[in-house]
């Protein structure tokens, strides 16, 4: 059984569509979201958008944790009420690992993000000790973001497996210039996705 945990440089960076590109292509992959906030059963949010790819309908599947604010996980369960507690968040994460032979799970905004009142997306990452697929974006600081990105997983010995950088809406220079230099300054090549292209499933087989 293999498993991988996607995350990237910020919120609104691409995670969702690169995940759930992917598990449109292999339907052995099982694609989780543990924790949404800005959740609404009347739109079409990440947890939908994943469901749909791979043809479930029940959110409790893939989001058991779902908030209505659309803040860092923290401040909208506190909004609510509400209190997530890390250890179990853990283990729900470790029992759906066992059930699939392939396991992609998406966090929530960067890696920095707060998950509880005490730990954040890097602390989740840490503990899971899964390979990281980092998605980036091409916009302008996108360089700076992603090598610190890097920076702080390494620090907590979380394996890297893939950086992806998935085009912006706005990019100020060629992707291909953008992936140099995050190459240059972090020994990662880069996987390029360019807008509406689909992430190939190489991306789960192929590392650095």
């Amino acid at each position: 059984m293999s498993t991988y945990f996607i995350t990237a440089t910020g919120t609104g960076i691409g995670k969702t569509y690169i995940s759930a590109s992917l598990a449109k292509q292999s339907p052995s992959l099982q694609v989780l979201k543990p924790i949404i906030s800005g959740y609404n059963d009347s739109e079409e949010t990440d947890t939908h958008i994943l469901l749909k790819a791979q043809n479930k309908k029940d959110p409790n599947e893939i989001s058991p944790w779902r908030f209505a604010a659309p803040l860092s996980p923290d401040a909208a369960a506190r909004r609510e009420g509400r209190e997530i507690v890390f250890e179990e968040l853990i283990e729900w994460c470790r029992e759906q690992m066992l059930q699939s032979e392939a396991t992609l799970i998406e966090g929530a905004g960067g890696i920095m993000t707060p998950v509880t009142e005490r730990h954040t997306m890097l602390d989740w990452m840490a503990t899971l000790r899964a390979p990281v697929i980092l998605v980036a974006g091409s916009y302008l600081g996108a360089i700076s973001h992603t090598l610190s990105s890097i920076v702080a997983l390494k620090a907590r010995n979380v394996p890297v497996h893939k950086v992806v950088i998935n085009e912006s809406i706005e990019s100020p220079m060629p992707l291909e210039e953008t992936a140099e230099t995050i190459e240059r300054f972090s020994g990662f090549k880069p996987m390029i996705v360019k807008r509406n292209q689909s992430v190939p499933l190489s991306v789960l087989t192929s590392g650095l």
